[in-house]
């Protein structure tokens, strides 16, 4: 059941982000799933900004999954800078399967979810 609910959050998430309000996304997010902190998984963080606005909400640990290396490289020295290196990781990790035990993950965020279910 809970997975279900987690790929459903995940298409609300694309669907605001295409609405051009970046600012209010992350707000939306976290009003509509009624989840208000635990640990969020975040798919291709991108340039990790929103990824950093969340943990430093001080309510969601934040874990990053990006496919690319360079890109968590540069993620883990936004994240350094940032002071917030113990709310929020990024690591480089296949998105076929999610490195967590059944019920550990409160808040997954995609922000194009049907382009990471496609992708290899």
């Amino acid at each position: 059941m809970m997975r279900s609910q987690r790929v459903v959050l995940g298409i609300v998430v694309s669907a605001f982000a295409a609405t051009g309000e970046p600012a209010k996304v992350l707000e939306d997010v976290v009003q509509l799933s009624g989840i208000t902190g635990g640990l969020c998984a975040w798919l291709e963080p991108g340039n990790g900004l929103d990824m950093l606005a969340l943990a430093r909400g001080g309510r969601f640990l934040v874990h990053g999954i990006a496919s690319d290396a360079k890109e968590t490289m540069t993620l883990c020295q936004r994240l350094a800078g940032a002071g917030l290196s113990g709310f929020a990781s990024v690591e480089a990790l296949p998105l076929k399967t999610l490195p967590y035990a059944d019920n550990l993950v409160n808040l997954i965020v995609a922000e194009d979810l049907p382009a990471l279910m496609e992708s290899p």
